[in-house]
C-alpha cells in the first residue's frame, strides 16, 4: 500500500511548509522580551503590530503554506482574562491575515494557535478542570473562526491536554493540526509514547475527520527523529491508520538546548540558550531531507523557537529540489 502511494509522486509534492518561530523572531526585531507574557506583548501593545505583520510576511515570502497567528502567549496561565484572550487572539489572527493578503499569497492558510492554557512543557500543570479548559478552547475557536483557516493545537505535552483542545474545536468546520512537544527520548513530555498519543487522537477525531496533520514541535530535531522512527516501523498500527485517513506527519522543531523538565517561563529570567551546532544547511542536510525520504505520505516541515525565515527558505528550496 505504501508503495502505491509513493509511486509516480515526487517527494516534494507531498510536503506542506509551516512557518518558523514567531516569538524569537519578534525579539530579534526589537520587540521587548516580557518574561511573563512572552510574545503576547507584541499583540497587547499596538506599536508592535507592524512588526508582527513583518515577521509573518517574512515567513510567507520564504515560502510557507501555513502561517500561525501570534496568539501563543495569550493564555489564562499568565493572567489574561478569557474575554481578553478572545479579543487579542482574534487580533493576532487578523494581523496574520493582513500579512498574507499584503504578500499577495492567497493560497497561504492562517492558523489560530491553541496553546497550553497554563504552561508549556509541563504535563503536571495542565488545567485540571477539563470541562473549563475545553470551554476556553472552544471560545477561542469561535472567536477566531471568521478569519482563521485552520486550528493549530501546538506545544501540548500529553494526550489529555491535546484531547481537551481538539475536542473543543473539532466540530467548528476547520481543519485541525495537532502538535506535541517531546522529551529527548522521543516520548511526549508526559512520558506517553507517540504511538499511544497518535492512536488516541485518531480515535478522538474518527467521526469529525477534522485532523489534517500530526506534528512534533518545540523540541530538538533529534527527538523528532526518534518519534518518527517509532511511528514508521512496519508493524506500527498508527502508521497504517494515518495513511488510511490521509493524515500528514510533521516536524516543527526548535533550535534550543534541552529544556529542564521543571521549567517555567516566570522562574527563568533568562531565555533558554540556543544550540550552536544548528543552522539551515545542517537542518536540511541532517534532518529534513532524511524525514522527507522516510515518511511515505504527506509531510509537514517547519520550525519553532530559533528557526527563522532563513530556515523556511532552505526548506522551500529542499521541496523544490525534491519536486524534480
Amino acid at each position: 500500500m505504501l508503495r502505491r502511494v509513493c509511486k509516480g509522486m515526487a517527494v516534494g509534492s507531498r510536503i506542506t511548509l509551516f512557518d518558523g518561530g514567531t516569538g524569537e523572531e519578534l525579539f530579534k526585531r526589537g520587540v521587548e522580551e516580557d518574561r511573563k507574557i512572552w510574545s503576547a506583548v507584541a499583540i497587547v501593545k499596538p506599536e508592535y503590530h507592524g512588526t508582527v505583520v513583518d515577521v509573518h510576511r517574512s515567513y510567507i515570502e520564504a515560502g510557507c503554506d501555513v502561517v500561525t497567528a501570534n496568539n501563543f502567549g495569550v493564555t489564562p496561565g499568565v493572567g489574561f482574562a478569557v474575554a481578553d484572550m478572545m479579543e487579542l487572539s482574534a487580533k493576532a489572527v487578523e494581523l496574520a491575515k493582513e500579512a498574507r493578503d499584503g504578500a499577495g499569497r492567497e493560497h497561504v492558510r492562517v492558523a489560530c494557535s491553541l496553546p497550553p492554557l497554563v504552561e508549556s512543557y509541563r504535563p503536571d500543570l495542565v488545567m485540571k478542570d477539563e470541562v473549563h479548559g475545553a470551554d476556553i478552547y472552544r471560545q477561542l475557536g469561535l472567536a477566531t473562526a471568521p478569519d482563521a483557516d485552520v486550528f493549530m493545537a501546538e506545544t501540548l505535552s500529553s494526550v489529555r491536554e491535546m484531547s481537551m483542545a481538539v475536542r473543543a474545536v473539532q466540530n467548528l468546520g476547520k481543519p485541525v493540526f495537532a502538535s506535541w512537544t517531546l522529551r529527548e527520548d522521543g516520548r511526549l513530555r508526559s512520558g506517553e509514547t507517540v504511538t499511544e498519543a497518535v492512536l488516541a487522537l485518531l480515535e478522538l477525531t474518527e467521526t469529525s475527520q477534522c485532523l489534517e496533520g500530526i506534528i512534533f514541535n518545540c523540541c530538538e530535531p533529534e527527538s523528532v527523529s526518534r518519534a518518527f522512527n517509532e511511528l514508521l516501523t512496519a508493524d506500527n498500527p498508527a502508521r497504517e491508520r494515518m495513511l488510511k485517513r490521509s493524515v500528514k506527519l510533521g516536524a516543527n522543531p526548535n533550535a534550543l538546548t534541552p529544556v529542564d523538565p521543571n521549567w517555567t517561563l516566570a522562574e527563568n529570567p533568562e531565555p533558554q540558550p540556543f544550540r550552536t551546532d544548528l543552522n539551515p544547511s545542517v537542518f536540511v542536510t541532517s534532518f529534513a531531507r532524511a524525514w522527507a525520504h522516510q515518511i511515505p505520505f504527506g509531510l509537514i516541515l517547519g520550525g519553532c523557537c530559533g528557526l527563522g525565515p532563513e530556515y523556511i527558505s532552505a526548506l522551500y528550496k529542499l521541496r523544490q529540489d525534491l519536486s524534480r
